[in-house]
């Protein structure tokens, strides 16, 4: 069984009036408060421990009526001591959209490079963990068990449907403003944020859906913008729904192509390409019963693997740093009946507690839902891969149907058009956000440079030590294109 949309991928997100930020008539104002998130593998370290200042910065649920009602946004900084600390800060957004930057730099953010000299400003986004209110739909993870076991797809999917429908009427009998849960507002929180913390100009960093955000923060807020840095880049003026039949299709071209071009893989792994797709029929024509662990109830379930499911999840893992690397042994070990790999992976992928499923709603509903699955163009698709791509893309809009919000204009689809220096990463073996759309907004960034990480997935940035040192000449000459030279090695 798998989930009916695969959070876990990039969002991106339209929809709802174009709103600007109206004339503030209320001061941005930092409250302190304690840290309420943990650091990740390190429960015993406190984020106040690492250095992180911990507070929240209240912003209007709606720009343009600032005399209205507010919520609020944590915020995480970790002040540089240096004497030579810059006067403008890195602000870190995380993707989704609905992902906690908490969750993912609490950790690496204490110990990078980008902390000597400069602020670092993790912040959650509106409707995300911690934020007040948060979107997250917690019913929907107590039901995974009663859900997940069920074998006729169509009523596990009824189940889900029902279960999202029901988190929407909490909220909505919470108060919650559900159409306000969008790129447009969650960009003017930015700009509200750097106001709170005293900072004159930003550098910002997102990856993932938080490149979009960033496209949008240049829109809205070019004045408060010194550099950008795009990490797994989705541009506005390019929709990666439709796109995903073909992006799922491309990525396994590229795993297969890089074992037959290494020559130990090619001999450990002959023939992987026929072998996969020969594996995934008979996992459909006979699926294998696994067990699977809530790893944070411990609670144990056992549900059907397909092989369409076994093609999600490993999808899905191909978001993580050198995947390229594991999957030929994947395949080996599932042919074998070891399926170790995968019933140890498949839960962290469906029990991320830490992920606002309403907020990925409400962004994706409201900018992205307005396509047609049947115009889709699946020319050259494998079958594997385009017999299930039109039930996969309508499964958005029939979301979207119990998850009404306002839709954003079409000009939020436009492209961007800045002379901001902007650093555009992307990875190679990235399954969702490709080079491609990084090429693709480039052409319209006066001083954009674009450079492809040869064995990066999705999101390249701070694990790396050559993208890294591109990154820091980036933000301390922004004008002059940093030297790539390292990925050739």
């Amino acid at each position: 069984m798998k989930r009916i949309i695969v959070i876990l991928m990039v969002g991106l997100m339209t929809g709802m009036l174009f709103r600007s930020a109206s004339a503030q008539s209320y001061t941005p104002i930092f409250t302190p408060d304690d840290c309420q998130f943990e650091i990740p593998f390190f429960s015993w370290l406190t984020p106040e421990d690492s250095g992180f200042e911990c507070g929240y910065v209240t912003v209007p649920e709606r720009h343009d009526n600032p005399d209205g009602k507010t919520i609020r946004v944590p915020v995480a900084i970790l002040r540089s001591d240096s004497l030579n600390r810059q006067p403008d800060p890195l602000f870190l957004a995380q993707g989704g959209p609905g992902g906690s930057a908490f969750e993912l730099f609490s950790l690496t953010a204490p110990d990078s490079i980008f902390a000597q000299d400069r602020d670092l400003v993790v912040f959650n986004q509106r409707g995300t963990a911690f934020a007040e209110p948060s979107l997250q739909c917690g019913e929907y993870y107590d039901a995974l068990s009663d859900i997940l076991p069920l074998e006729d797809e169509a009523e596990s999917t009824e189940q889900e449907m029902a279960i999202i429908k029901q988190c929407y009427a909490r909220l909505e009998s919470e108060g919650v403003d559900i159409s306000a849960y969008n790129s447009i507002e969650n960009a003017h929180d930015v700009d509200v944020i750097r106001q709170a913390l005293g900072y004159d100009k930003i550098n910002f960093y997102g990856v993932s859906y938080g490149t979009l955000l960033g496209f949008h923060l240049m829109r809205q807020h070019p004045e408060s913008v010194r550099t950008m840095i795009l990490d797994g880049v989705v541009p506005p003026d390019v929709n990666f729904i439709p796109l995903l039949t073909a992006q799922k299709d491309q990525i396994f071209d590229a795993m297969f192509a890089a074992c037959e071009a290494d020559a130990t893989c090619q001999a450990e792994y002959p023939d992987l390409e026929t072998r996969f797709f020969t594996l995934i029929d008979q996992l459909n024509e006979s699926p294998e019963t696994v067990k699977i662990v809530d790893p944070d109830t411990n609670e144990s379930m056992r549900v059907a693997l397909d092989g369409n499911a076994l093609l999600d999840v490993l999808f899905q893992v191909f978001y993580m740093p050198d995947a390229f690397a594991i999957f030929p042994k994947v395949v080996a070990d599932v042919e074998d009946g070891d399926f170790g790999f995968v019933t140890g992976m498949w839960p962290l992928l469906l029990f991320d507690r830490s992920f606002s499923d309403g907020m990925y709603f409400s962004v994706i509903c409201a900018e992205d839902a307005d396509f047609d699955p049947q115009a889709v163009d699946l020319t050259g698709v494998r079958p594997e891969f385009a017999s299930t791509a039109v039930d996969e893309l309508q499964s958005y809009l029939d979301l979207c149907e119990i998850w009404p919000v306002e839709e954003l204009p079409a000009s939020v689809d436009d492209p961007v058009v800045s002379d901001i220096p902007t650093l555009l990463l992307s990875g190679r073996f990235d399954p969702i956000t490709p080079p491609s759309n990084a090429e693709v907004a480039v052409k319209t960034l006066a001083n954009g440079y674009h450079y492809v990480d040869p064995t990066g997935s999705h999101g390249v940035a701070f694990d790396d030590e050559c993208i890294n040192g591109i990154m820091l000449a980036f933000l301390n000459d922004p004008m002059t294109a940093p030297d790539g030279g390292c990925l050739q090695t």
